[in-house]
């Protein structure tokens, strides 16, 4: 075992991206995190050419941008909420 090899392959960037999403899936309140791992993976696989992947992970991206938009808003005083 060398651990200076590096596999710089599609597959492996692929399995690094979805082990990187399912820890942050299991660590509550890392929505950047997911967001950014849900968006990088979308991105990954559309160039690999696992377009229906990439969009099932792309809608899962805005999902949760939704959601996290609408959880701030709420979280605003109501003053700040009229500006919006």
């Amino acid at each position: 075992f060398n651990p200076f090899i590096v596999d710089l392959s599609d597959e492996a960037h692929e399995a690094l991206l979805r082990r990187g999403l399912g820890h942050c899936r299991q660590t509550p309140g890392d929505d950047a995190s997911t967001l950014g791992h849900l968006a990088a993976l979308a991105v990954h696989l559309e160039k690999m050419g696992k377009s229906a992947e990439a969009r099932a992970f792309a809608e899962e991206h805005g999902q949760l941008a939704a959601r996290i938009a609408a959880r701030k808003q709420a979280e605003q005083p109501p003053e700040e909420q009229d500006k919006v």
